[in-house]
């Protein structure tokens, strides 16, 4: 069926979302920050001034409550998914319909006053907010709020997740060093 996606898990190619078995409707998440599959500019990595990118998504499911976000590099160190960003209780008033974006410069608390309602978790830097390299934004639309602190991390927010997820959707960003 055009529109809905299986796990992932089904195809290596794809990122992983959110542990799910179940097929779900695809959000488009872009940003205009950057293109899909292109470098994202030197202030929004650790290497500049580590701004968060404007991320933004649509085509939001039927019964959503709130957004959570996971920013993550698949490659690693060590083979392991590195998190550098998870942001949840996105809540869906910042939606507006039919689009819904997180500004530029999210703060690096763990309740941002960017995003009301919103929470931070803890990332592979042991920070909470974002850290950013080469990674990809993925988005899951949810039918409820997570009761998840700033010290959850990527396990805590995937197994809250589980069950919940009404869409998915990501956007990948390269990195280049200033070399």
């Amino acid at each position: 069926m055009e529109g809905t996606r299986k796990s992932p898990a089904d195809d290596p190619r794809e990122p992983a979302p959110p542990p799910v078995e179940e097929r779900y409707p695809l959000i488009l998440v872009v940003s205009p920050t950057f293109e899909n599959e292109h470098p994202i500019p030197l202030d929004y990595t650790r290497d500049g001034d580590d701004y968060s990118p404007r991320i933004g998504w649509a085509t939001i499911p039927r019964g959503t409550r709130s957004f959570a976000l996971l920013c993550e590099n698949p490659e690693g160190p060590r083979g392991k998914v590195f998190l550098h960003w998870s942001i949840f209780n996105i809540p869906r008033v910042l939606a507006g319909m039919p689009f819904c974006e997180l500004p530029k410069g999210v703060s690096k608390t763990a309740r941002p006053p960017e995003v009301p309602g919103a929470v931070q978790g803890r990332n592979d830097y042991d920070e909470v907010g974002y850290g950013g390299q080469e990674v990809r934004w993925i988005i899951g639309a949810l039918d409820t709020l997570r009761a998840l602190g700033p010290d959850a991390d990527r396990e805590e927010l995937l197994r809250a997740m589980k069950g919940h997820i009404l869409g998915y959707g990501h956007v990948v960003g390269t990195y280049r060093s200033r070399e």
